[in-house]
């Protein structure tokens, strides 16, 4: 069996029509049972096993900024406004694997 926890915050700030938003997230997590990184040669072949990276003990952590412009406002900032938004986010673990992201996305409120 493994466990994972995550714990993540997330600051959000208005401006105007603007936000700015920021998070952090933490993970952690243990390997199954069957993880190891090689097979011994005295393994039975039916064994359970697997050399998965996403399934290592690890720690991961995540450190992401957004602006979003909201240019069809209605009412209060709701699923109804009309929205574009660009961002950065910088993930990393222990095991090595590092990965640089931007994002663009819009959104488009119904009636």
């Amino acid at each position: 069996q493994a466990t994972a926890h995550t714990a993540q915050g997330t600051l959000t700030q208005e401006i105007g029509d603007f936000w700015l938003r920021g998070h952090y997230r933490f993970h952690y997590q243990d390997a199954p049972w069957f993880w190891m990184a090689m097979a011994s040669s005295d393994m039975p072949a039916w064994a359970p096993r697997t050399a998965d990276s996403d399934l290592a003990t690890l720690h991961a952590q995540e450190l992401g900024l957004s602006a979003r412009w909201f240019f069809e406002r209605q009412g209060a900032l709701t699923a109804r406004s009309s929205f574009v938004s660009v961002g950065y986010l910088h993930y990393w673990r222990s095991n090595g694997l590092a990965t640089h992201l931007a994002t663009v996305e819009m959104g488009l409120g119904f009636q």
